[in-house]
């Protein structure tokens, strides 16, 4: 079993949808029954008790669980008043506050990754402000690719020193001390 694995921080439940994000937009039809969705959130939870599990969505019963969520679009569509943006759909859940006591974690949107920390980022609708949307998930950790293999060798200077900031912002440091 791969519970209390210490190589594990999180384990995203991504076993069904596009990208296994949980969702077959806009092929709505062809996505899991709710039976099924259900089945594989319980089969999760009864098969990990240490190991922080994370969910695209607040969606079924997970509310009502210790999960925490991921946002797959960080940046593109966190905030907003779209209904389908990460922000909103925490709150219209109620779920908005399990950042207490589960991660909120995801994606740097992968176009918005080149240019996010520098000056040629523009803020805008679907490229927002990076520190707005961590101060308001509480975001504790981000996957950003290019931060590490843009041009292959990641950020340099103020984009790096920027990021650095961010990161700071979430409130850990993870540190790998053996494998």
């Amino acid at each position: 079993s791969y519970d209390g694995d210490p190589r594990l921080g999180f384990l995203q439940l991504g076993l069904i949808g596009y990208w296994g994000e949980w969702h077959t937009w806009p092929n709505e039809e062809q996505f899991a029954s709710q039976d099924l969705q259900q089945a594989i959130i319980e089969a999760y939870d009864e098969a990990f008790d240490q190991t922080e599990l994370l969910i695209r969505y607040p969606m079924q019963d997970t509310n009502q669980r210790d999960f925490g969520f991921h946002d797959d679009s960080f940046g593109q569509a966190t905030l907003g008043s779209e209904s389908w943006y990460f922000l909103p759909l925490l709150e219209a859940a109620g779920a908005n506050e399990h950042w207490r006591y589960a991660p909120i974690g995801g994606e740097i949107r992968p176009e918005l990754q080149d240019s996010m920390f520098s000056d040629a980022y523009s803020i805008g609708p679907q490229s927002q402000d990076p520190f707005d949307c961590i101060r308001e998930t509480h975001a504790s950790w981000m996957l950003n690719f290019k931060a590490f293999h843009k041009d292959g060798v990641g950020y340099q200077g103020a984009q790096l020193a920027e990021a650095k900031e961010a990161a700071t912002l979430m409130g850990y440091e993870f540190t790998l001390q053996s494998l």
